[in-house]
């Protein structure tokens, strides 16, 4: 049993002051994190792909949303994607489709998230693609905002958004949405990107064309948007980008309970053993394992006082580091409410990332009623 101790011990200690460094780093690169610059030049053609099954409940607020966004202005173009819906909302993008000029209505060339996405980027006529889910709400300002920023010379943009939160278990959620959220930004800051959220995503259709679009991982169901992310980012190295503005930062909606939450964060660890980014790999790991180094020395504790004081400095460094890393992030978010759910977010996290990875382990998630790879 010492000899247990000994290792765990050291393990922790290591493990935890790996993430004391990976915290400061991003920390530093939060506040590099820049807003999105304003050029001047004639607009951008720009089209947004929305996939869609089964979101009849969203579709009529969606367009409307769409419309007091888009209408004041002439460089915009939405196709609608429809991946097999069994609820009538393929009818209902139908009647929207006639009624709107701006709107086009196409079935997926395929199944799933993917191939719809797929067939909508081929469809589209202009150089700029915008990706959206349907639960996404969008800033006023957004048109002319993401008219400004595409302007420029970059291959991607990884654009800012954030959840809407009800209730305590809805503000964890948005908490803990927030902190990837944040590492997506100061990680690109740093000139590393390796996440984003396809829910809100900006790219060049020629640069989505030149690495075989989401060809590369046809094995997965999801991860259309981490895997596009770097693959353009090997391609074209340094024209991948952030953009942070308020008037870019879109809304989506928390997932309703538990088990919705935990079908999808399965969904999105299940394509980590799929990646070919060191940062995403390192990162992935160091979480996992520290997670799992203050688990096993909490169980040691009755076994040796010696490792509750341990655990008790490393979760203090962790719990520290983090905050403030949060803290920054939320102030620029909007959304320094969600921060009284810290402290036992903290208490949770290491259990919420072992029964993920468990679920990964022993599971199939779902995604709109189907099976995902």
């Amino acid at each position: 049993m010492t000899l247990l101790v000994n290792i765990v011990f050291c393990f922790t200690l290591g493990l935890t002051f790996a993430w004391l460094f990976y915290a400061i780093w991003l920390i530093q690169g939060w506040r590099r994190v820049q807003k999105a610059a304003t050029t001047v030049g004639s607009p951008v053609p720009v089209t947004l792909v929305i996939p869609v099954r089964n979101e009849i409940h969203r579709l009529e607020s969606l367009i409307r949303m769409l419309k007091a966004r888009l209408n004041n202005t002439g460089s915009f173009s939405v196709i609608f994607v429809d991946d097999a819906s069994t609820d009538g909302s393929d009818v209902h993008i139908k009647h929207a489709a006639e009624a709107w000029e701006m709107v086009t209505f196409l079935p997926a060339n395929g199944t799933g998230k993917k191939a719809a996405l797929d067939t909508g980027i081929r469809a589209a006529t202009t150089h700029w693609i915008v990706t959206l889910d349907a639960d996404v709400y969008l800033p006023i300002g957004w048109a002319d905002r993401i008219q400004h920023l595409l302007r420029g010379t970059m291959q991607m943009w990884i654009l800012p958004i954030k959840l809407r939160s009800n209730g305590f278990l809805g503000k964890l959620f948005a908490l803990e949405f927030l902190s990837l959220a944040g590492t997506t930004g100061a990680a690109a800051a740093h000139g590393e990107p390796f996440l984003c959220n396809g829910a809100h995503l900006a790219f060049r259709k020629e640069a989505f064309l030149e690495v075989n679009g989401y060809g590369n991982h046809q094995n997965r169901s999801s991860g259309d948007d981490v895997f596009l992310l770097h693959a353009l980012q090997k391609r074209y190295p340094g024209q991948v980008g952030y953009a942070f503005d308020v008037a870019l930062l879109a809304e989506s909606d928390a997932p309703p309970n538990l088990a919705t939450f935990f079908n999808q964060r399965t969904r999105w660890a299940s394509k980590a053993s799929d990646y070919r980014n060191g940062l995403a790999t390192l990162t992935s790991w160091l979480v996992f394992l520290l997670s799992l180094s203050f688990l096993i020395s909490a169980v040691l504790v009755p076994y040796d006082p010696l490792t509750g004081q341990v655990l008790l400095a490393c979760f203090s460094i962790k719990f520290i580091v983090d905050f403030l890393f949060l803290f920054g992030v939320a102030r620029a978010f909007h959304q320094r409410n969600l921060l009284i759910g810290y402290l036992p977010l903290s208490l949770l996290y290491p259990f919420y990332i072992l029964i993920t990875v468990a679920m990964v382990l022993f599971s199939q998630p779902e995604w709109k009623g189907r099976k995902i790879r």
